[in-house]
């Protein structure tokens, strides 16, 4: 049994998934998970690789280069899409 793909939005500064990525995820019933913690987006990427990675490129703190470093590294993660917002 297949799963329903999932996009993630990562943001270290818990800022608001934007409202045209959330309408867009919306009208095509795709699930939409927020994370402010990488350890997490790494643990579901892992496990169940979404269909887009969205990162907030706005964000002050640390963590979104760094994730997006770690992931494309990885043959196994690298096939996830990213974009940064």
């Amino acid at each position: 049994m297949r799963t329903r793909p999932t996009i993630l939005f990562f943001s270290p500064d818990d800022c608001p998934v934007p409202s045209l990525v959330r309408q867009w995820a919306g009208a095509h019933a795709f699930p939409l998970l927020t994370f402010t913690d990488s350890a997490e987006v790494d643990a579901i990427v892992l496990r169940g690789h979404p269909c887009l990675l969205f990162v907030d490129a706005e964000q002050t703190g640390d963590g979104g280069l760094d994730l997006v470093r770690r992931l494309k590294s990885d043959a196994f993660t690298a096939i996830v899409p990213v974009t940064a917002l």
